[in-house]
């Protein structure tokens, strides 16, 4: 339960996704999952799934943030909301002349290349701890009532097998 329970993410008013930071997860699961080692190969399966690609690309800003978008495209796929880019396409996003609102790493990591997106964000790494933490909590469910199930298999075998001692040493031919 350590592993699955400090993270937050960050619901803004109107959206249709959250927005996420690294900051919000645990150390464990940042030092084990989005530590430099770990996440160069995941940010390349993340760039060669194009999971940035299925995002539809609506004609307007308003319809963009009407998606439901899940949290690795909500972190990875676009810059955080807080720097207030010009929104161009799904995955095109566009520097104010002004430069970004917020002097913020991920609004400096951003880029349109498709190949780079926002993947060296903390925004990214914090979408995917989002969703290892969502899939590690199913497992935990899973785990818990395959348990019970053993239990309760191993109770009813303990029982007749109580039951039948019992039986064979009242039984006289």
């Amino acid at each position: 339960m350590v592993v699955t329970n400090k993270g937050v993410a960050r619901k803004i008013s109107g959206l249709g996704f959250s927005e996420y930071q690294v900051e919000d997860y645990s150390d464990w699961l940042q030092d084990n999952f989005v530590n430099n080692n770990n996440w160069d190969h995941i940010r390349s399966c993340l760039s060669d799934s194009h999971v940035c690609k299925t995002l539809h690309s609506e004609a307007t800003f308003s319809g963009f943030i009407k998606q439901k978008l899940s949290s690795i495209q909500s972190g990875c796929c676009k810059p955080p909301m807080y720097c207030r880019f010009v929104y161009k396409n799904a995955t095109t996003w566009m520097v104010p002349k002004s430069g970004p609102d917020v002097q913020d790493s991920d609004c400096r990591t951003w880029s349109n290349d498709q190949r780079k997106l926002c993947y060296n964000c903390k925004s990214c790494k914090g979408g995917v701890l989002a969703n290892i933490r969502k899939e590690w909590r199913l497992l935990a469910i899973l785990n818990i009532c395959v348990l019970i199930l053993v239990i309760i298999t191993f109770n009813i075998g303990c029982g007749i097998r109580k039951n039948r001692k019992s039986d064979d040493k009242n039984f006289t031919p």
